[in-house]
């Protein structure tokens, strides 16, 4: 079977399938990353003494660590992450690299405390694996 292509992606011939691409982006990019209250709140705390042009924590996904990747958090401006998936919840903002979206989809970031520390952590449906620290995953 040859798949035909529009020549044009804005022309009536490609507008159905532009329509279906909208429907899932929309439909899985709304499911992408969900926040807690508590994340929300402690992202406004740390915003509240960020560097004066950060508006913005940034979710990163780097190769590292015994399992295979960590998730980075870090301060950003949203005027320089062009690309990114914003989420705005409740007065925080959060930008998430693009290499990072399939690593996230479906996640929930948690802001928790116990004991001995206090740390974000995302109940990550694609995990696999943690190592035995719990800072790295696979997937």
């Amino acid at each position: 079977m040859k798949i035909k292509y529009p020549k044009d992606l804005m022309s009536e011939e490609a507008r159905p399938a532009l329509d279906i691409f909208k429907l899932i982006y929309s439909k899985y990019m709304n499911n992408l990353l969900s926040i807690t209250s508590k994340a929300t709140d402690q992202i406004k705390i740390i915003m509240s003494s960020a560097p004066e042009s950060m508006d913005s924590i940034v979710i990163k996904i780097d190769k590292t660590g015994c399992s295979g990747y960590s998730y980075k958090l870090d301060f950003g401006n949203s005027s320089n992450f062009k690309n990114f998936e914003i989420i705005e919840q409740d007065g925080a903002k959060v930008l998430i690299d693009p290499k990072a979206t399939m690593f996230l989809l479906g996640s929930i970031m948690d802001y928790r405390e116990d004991k001995l520390a206090s740390r974000f952590v995302f109940d990550n449906p694609n995990e696999k694996n943690t190592c035995g620290c719990g800072e790295s995953f696979s997937v």
